[in-house]
């Protein structure tokens, strides 16, 4: 505005076409410089709201609080929406023309059947016009996919016993744990709910709770724990495998441990990552280790 002004007060009355262009450049690089600016503020803008957000991810991804954000809790309440996605269209061939068709998915032919019939009452199955009665031509059917909820159930183990002169008491299956009150199939939904499912086990104590079972955070912890050691000889026998291929696929992730005995909560830790084996029989070991040494 400043130079459009000095413009406007050099005219000394002289019209000539010289100077009527030179005004004209004027004001098309004053008008240029104007627009130039405005980009620039806005860009800094820009620049200034995506330094605060790198600020704010190097918070939660380097701070010192010990419970970070997860980038799998940013999409926790959008997570419905965000998979959501319709049924990719099908090209069905329908002489002479193809005919696009957006179909449900298959139901898998393994899965048990129930059939439930609907028939008409017997008022319903005589001819209005002439009170004939109606004979069955034919069935229109249609499937739906259910589900039957998880449920519990307490297995009793009753051991006979019989004796006179002796006694003898029959013999029970060796169970995982012993004499605790965790089943097979019970420690089995439990390990495959955390490490398959990524179920924290917090989580399955409200399921549990739900259910009518009491069974503590705590407990649940225990009752991994020993299966891991059961398993141990198996993850041990796998290791070997793996190390005796050709080719061996290894790889890190760093991961924080709390309440880690001589370690700070901040402090790296790490999962490494075993991967080999032929087709069809490939095998993979997590392997948890304190530090990158050795």
């Amino acid at each position: 505005m400043v130079l459009r002004s000095k413009i406007d007060d050099s005219n000394d009355g002289l019209n000539t076409p010289e100077v009527a262009v030179l005004r004209q450049k004027l004001l098309n690089k004053q008008t240029l410089i104007e627009q130039q600016s405005a980009r620039i503020e806005i860009r800094d803008q820009r620049i200034r709201q995506l330094e605060e957000l790198i600020r704010s991810f190097k918070q939660q991804r380097f701070g010192a609080s010990s419970e970070k954000l997860s980038p799998d809790q940013l999409g926790l309440f959008n997570e419905a929406e965000e998979q959501f996605e319709e049924p990719a269209p099908t090209d069905t061939e329908v002489k002479p023309h193809t005919r696009r068709s957006r179909g449900r998915p298959a139901l898998p032919e393994d899965l048990p059947r129930e059939e439930v019939i609907y028939d008409l009452d017997e008022a319903d199955k005589v001819c209005p016009r002439d009170g004939a009665a109606l004979k069955l031509i034919g069935e229109e059917t249609s499937e739906q996919l259910e589900i039957i909820p998880a449920t519990v159930k307490v297995i009793r183990h009753i051991r006979l016993k019989y004796g006179d002169q002796h006694v003898a008491t029959a013999t029970k299956p060796k169970q995982p744990l012993g004499k605790s009150i965790a089943g097979p199939g019970l420690l089995a939904y439990i390990a495959t709910s955390k490490y398959q499912d990524a179920l924290p086990l917090y989580r399955q104590n409200k399921i549990f709770e739900r259910l009518g079972v009491n069974l503590d955070r705590t407990t649940l912890a225990n009752w991994m724990i020993r299966c891991g050691e059961l398993v141990q000889p198996l993850i041990n026998l796998m290791t070997e495998r793996i190390l005796e291929e050709p080719w061996v696929h290894m790889d890190e992730t760093p991961v924080q441990v709390l309440k880690e005995p001589g370690k700070t909560a901040q402090s790296k830790s790490y999962m490494w990552v075993l991967g080999g084996g032929s087709p069809g029989q490939r095998s993979v070991v997590f392997r948890y280790d304190p530090g990158r040494s050795g």
